[in-house]
């Protein structure tokens, strides 16, 4: 049996679906209940879960969060769809926002799906790039990962959102450093709008940032981590 949530209301997701999982560890105290993300959940847990039996009752409660951004292992999950409806035992699941054709897979076989859907920051036919380098001006992270989520539905690529949020701290840093426009050698809009936002900002921290997108670039060319789920981390961090 599968509980399903998800949506770009994170927070929302999380309380759901915790609410869920403590509302039956009350309602059936003598099941075994689990816990896993996609970071830390592998296949052969999967099966383990799928085959498991509580000690006193036969179903097991299992947690499972941002599975989907597991590319290994999102492929075996939805193959093992049905037998995760068919089991007796629990998966209540979070996701954040989901790609179309994974989603109707699992409403398919789950006994429920809930959508939490954040509100929008901005009108639908109104996108600009630059949006996401004012919310990181602002150290708003809700608002810079609402808006990164909308630029990956809308097809823009990590390298652009990359060099915009890179930019954007290059240019705080400057403004901090200098007295006009004209002594930062930038125009005089995005010197005055980076003036405004450094007071977010502490020099340390724009160096730290900097230096962190620097070394995600390389490491995301190299093969060794994840482009997306690292920009999504790090406009989480802010």
């Amino acid at each position: 049996m599968i509980y399903f949530y998800y949506g770009t209301d994170k927070e929302k997701v999380r309380a759901k679906a915790r609410g869920t999982f403590e509302a039956l560890r009350k309602k059936k105290p003598d099941a075994s209940f689990v816990e896993r993300n996609g970071e830390g959940l592998t296949f052969s847990d999967l099966e383990m879960m799928l085959g498991m039996q509580g000690l006193f009752e036969k179903k097991i409660v299992a947690k499972l969060s941002d599975i989907l951004a597991n590319k290994e292992l999102e492929d075996e999950v939805l193959k093992n769809l049905k037998a995760m409806h068919e089991s007796e035992n629990i998966f209540i699941w979070s996701e954040g926002a989901v790609n179309k054709a994974p989603l109707e897979k699992i409403k398919k076989h789950a006994e429920k799906a809930e959508e939490f859907a954040a509100k929008e920051i901005f009108k639908p036919k109104e996108f600009s790039i630059f949006f996401l380098a004012d919310a990181l001006g602002e150290r708003d992270k809700k608002k810079l990962w609402m808006l990164f989520v909308e630029a990956l539905r809308r097809g823009k690529v990590m390298e652009e959102m990359h060099g915009t949020l890179f930019w954007q701290l290059k240019t705080i840093l400057l403004a901090k450093k200098t007295k006009s426009a004209e002594e930062a050698s930038i125009n005089p809009f995005p010197y005055s709008k980076a003036r405004s936002f450094a007071k977010n900002w502490q020099e340390a921290e724009l160096q730290k940032a900097m230096s962190h997108l620097v070394d995600m670039y390389h490491k995301a060319h190299r093969g060794e981590l994840d482009f997306e789920i690292a920009m999504e981390k790090f406009a989480l961090s802010i």
